[in-house]
């Protein structure tokens, strides 16, 4: 679930996304991680990390939908407000481990 809000973003009087990009007003975002987590595979047989860990690092991407089942404009709102009125939900929509290091001895 999305964090609540910061406190800067609940001044209505500035406009933190106006100058973006077009093509940069998307609920998803490509992240890049690190983990020392086990991999491990889901249900759907998709890479994912486990609480366990590994004897190694694990370098890759991810990409995160901030805000399932909604638009732009909506994530906008709900990012600008005390008390959002539902829940958003976050969702894995795609793990990548690019390397995975050497075994730490």
């Amino acid at each position: 679930m999305m964090m609540p809000t910061p406190n800067v973003y609940l001044d209505q009087s500035r406009d933190y996304h106006a100058d973006l990009a077009p093509e940069l007003k998307s609920t998803e975002v490509r992240l890049i991680y690190v983990t020392y987590r086990v991999p491990e595979q889901d249900e759907d047989g998709s890479l994912a990390y486990g609480y366990g860990r590994s004897a190694s690092m694990g370098f890759g991407t991810v990409v995160v939908d901030f805000g399932k089942d909604i638009g732009w404009e909506q994530h906008v709102e709900a990012s600008r407000v005390q008390q959002r009125l539902e829940r958003v939900w976050l969702v894995l929509v795609e793990v990548e481990e690019i390397v995975r290091g050497p075994r730490v001895p």
